[in-house]
């Protein structure tokens, strides 16, 4: 894994792991690029399940939380 995505991936189970929706919020607003095409998808899926936008927790984050 490069130091760029080993950085990036830490930084998103740093984010999921606090449970704080705005520092959430602001990872993903300085890091994607939200489209009008992605806005239509999430809504299409949003209609077939409530469940594609909700919280997941992730044994795997921790695991990979705690490597060093």
């Amino acid at each position: 894994m490069t130091q760029t995505a080993r950085k990036m991936l830490e930084e998103i189970i740093e984010v999921q792991l606090s449970n704080d929706f705005q520092k959430g919020e602001k990872y993903v607003l300085d890091n994607f690029v939200w489209t009008n095409e992605m806005e239509i998808m999430s809504e299409k899926l949003r209609k077939i399940s409530k469940r594609l936008n909700g919280k997941t927790e992730q044994k795997l984050a921790d695991y990979l939380f705690n490597l060093n």
